[in-house]
């Protein structure tokens, strides 16, 4: 379980990223966290890291987790202050540094453990087709509607993520089959 961040702290960012979560599949939660941090970005990078984290507990046990987590705990202790619970990255956005400011950890974060860029491709696709047949699904009444019929992208992206190409197509056409024969206006 993610641990405890202060209260004025990025704190309020970070469950507002819990939630901006849902709409970010996993791989894109952990390479846009890796990718900010690497700008320097600490805010976002741990907003993205929290995300991840929370949908992810299994994860913070495994040194990414940890360095993650490390990620966030730096960046709370040395974020500017701007507003009571309001963060930021740079003395431009109105806020005050601490006085001491140690450097930024290095983390060596795997480039993705999640998707690799063919991987996110097929699944990126995968998952478009998966809520189009769904919305087309529900839009025409064909039935109950259970995780085969859901529109959510990310849930039909991190599934397939977890399968193998042949599943995923084979998954793709009985969706399309039954649109076809149980579906058809």
């Amino acid at each position: 379980m993610v641990r405890r961040l202060g209260a004025t702290s990025i704190c309020l960012a970070c469950a507002v990223a819990a939630l901006f979560g849902q709409s970010y599949t996993d791989a894109q939660l952990y390479n846009e966290g890796r990718l900010a941090w690497d700008r320097g970005s600490c805010v976002r990078a741990s907003r993205f890291f929290f995300a991840y984290l929370v949908r992810n507990p299994g994860v913070q046990n495994r040194n990414e987790g940890t360095l993650m987590q490390k990620a966030i705990d730096w960046c709370e202790s040395n974020s500017t202050v701007a507003v009571p619970g309001s963060k930021g990255d740079d003395p431009g956005d109105g806020g005050v540094r601490p006085l001491a400011r140690p450097p930024r950890p290095v983390l060596a974060l795997p480039g993705s453990p999640i998707v690799a860029a063919p991987e996110q491709r097929r699944c990126d696709s995968y998952a478009r087709i998966a809520v189009a047949q769904a919305q087309i699904y529900l839009a025409n009444s064909c039935g109950a509607a259970d995780t085969r019929w859901d529109t959510t992208y990310a849930n039909h992206f991190n599934w397939c993520s977890a399968v193998g190409a042949a599943q995923s197509r084979a998954e793709t056409a009985a969706r399309q089959q039954i649109l076809e024969t149980s579906c058809a206006p």
